[in-house]
């Protein structure tokens, strides 16, 4: 079973297939891949991609380059969830959704 490598300096970077094929065998690059695939079936070019945050385990922030596109997505249970962030927190002091597409998360997306 992969584990989580950890490592953010590793992670981080553009969404090159090129570059994710030379990661070290680990969940986050298995996750990688599959966000390369959820960006082209919804029509994006995942090479316009970079990861630009990787705060913890299984949280990845993406942004579109030389775009203010921003979206994220979360492993829950080992799936891959888009969510978005609001600047307020809700009544349960969360500011953290899922939501059901990337392209959601880019359009609900608060800096």
């Amino acid at each position: 079973m992969k584990k989580y490598n950890g490592n953010w300096k590793i992670v981080e970077g553009p969404l090159r297939i090129e570059r994710l094929q030379k990661l070290p065998e680990c969940l986050e690059k298995e996750h990688l891949f599959k966000i390369t695939q959820m960006l082209r079936n919804e029509n994006f070019d995942p090479e316009s991609f970079y990861l630009h945050e990787y705060p913890i385990e299984g949280v990845y922030m993406c942004c579109q380059i030389n775009q203010n596109n921003y979206f994220s997505i979360q492993e829950t249970d080992g799936d891959l969830i888009p969510h978005y962030t609001t600047e307020k927190l809700n009544e349960q002091g969360l500011n953290t959704f899922p939501c059901t597409s990337i392209r959601e998360s880019i359009q609900k997306m608060e800096s």
